[in-house]
């Protein structure tokens, strides 16, 4: 089968959420079908990505003759705006295009909409909304759009469960007290996504260190950085080409935003640090809490005095943290990728 995924920002770092879950598609259709990817920002020679010259509507030549060529029999995109007008307009375009391919479209977060987008809407519905949390579901659903639920996933081979070994072994060879307790945070390194009081907090406890891998994918807040680092909390930016690493060497991962359109309705960084066998403190973002209930590893607090306690209680040894890596075991990407492709 021809499958075409598109995603804006499509490259070969994995540095987002959202170009997380279009890569991931991208790889796992590539293992059993004609598959090519289109890009507004790279070719990727390799995944068979191309880069498209466009327009904001992909009405542009461009967009046309890389569609019609390869003529696809499904679309799947992945926009950076999640299910808005505009990108259910382009994923029409799309299907134009390719001279109707049956479409799905990954609804990464719930993206209101106004009472001129509600009636507009409907003639632009594609086959498939795949939404990330229930809220963004009950939107979609709600403008009578083809909905169903989605997960996000992990490829096994990269993160597993961690061995005594490798936990000894990260922490050596990156400088991190044997004893100490580590507490880390892998994403954008926003003010408005993470609080300073939490993070300063979390370093100020005994023997505790907070780490914040900041993703190099968005603009760096300097004066934010510094004054975290005079608060004690260490901040590490640039890419990582194996971000398991850190799970791997952490006690502890937190997940402190509550912003919905700061990150995917699932975080990818939750499932990733649990596979690794990582306990996560978090608060109860979007479908986090109907996805991985509360306990066996998976702890929640709705706001930043809830979680730097129950981090206190992980750090004292009061907190059950379970065997984490077992509550995402089949949460892999072949499966996601499967499961979307026989729903579309």
């Amino acid at each position: 089968m021809k499958i075409l995924v598109v995603s804006e920002r499509l490259s070969p770092r994995f540095d987002d959420g959202i170009k997380n879950i279009a890569l991931n598609l991208l790889l796992q259709y590539r293992k059993n079908h004609d598959v090519r990817g289109m890009s507004e920002r790279f070719d990727i020679p390799e995944l068979n990505v191309v880069k498209v010259e466009t327009n904001r509507w992909y009405t542009s030549r461009s967009v046309r003759r890389t569609v019609g060529d390869f003529a696809p029999e499904r679309i799947i995109y992945v926009p950076w705006t999640s299910a808005t007008l505009r990108s259910l307009f382009r994923l029409r375009m799309l299907k134009a295009w390719s001279g109707g391919a049956r479409t799905a479209i990954v609804a990464t977060q719930p993206m209101p909409y106004s009472t001129i987008e509600r009636l507009a809407v409907r003639p632009l519905q594609p086959d498939l909304v795949m939404a990330l949390a229930p809220e963004t579901a009950e939107l979609t659903a709600g403008l009578g759009l083809r909905t169903r639920a989605m997960r996000v996933g992990v490829d096994p081979a990269k993160f597993n469960p961690r061995t005594e070994e490798q936990y000894r072994g990260l922490r050596e060879r990156h400088g991190v007290p044997a004893d100490g307790f580590l507490v880390s945070h892998v994403g954008h390194l926003k003010r408005e996504r993470l609080d300073f009081g939490l993070l300063c907090g979390v370093a100020q406890l005994p023997d505790t260190s907070m780490l914040v891998v900041g993703s190099p994918h968005t603009p760096e807040e300097r004066e934010y950085t510094e004054l975290l680092e005079s608060r004690g909390v260490t901040v590490h930016r640039g890419y990582l080409e194996d971000v398991s690493q850190i799970y791997r060497m952490s006690d502890l991962y937190l997940f402190p935003v509550r912003d919905p359109f700061a990150c995917v309705g699932i975080p990818l960084s939750i499932i990733e640090a649990l596979a690794c066998d990582c306990p996560v403190v978090s608060t109860p973002f979007q479908g986090l809490p109907e996805l991985l209930a509360g306990g066996d590893g998976v702890h929640y607090g709705s706001d930043p005095r809830q979680l730097l306690e129950l981090i206190d209680q992980a750090r004292r040894g009061e907190l059950e943290l379970g065997a984490p890596a077992d509550r995402v075991a089949d949460f892999t990407w072949d499966s996601i990728a499967a499961d979307l492709l026989e729903r579309l």
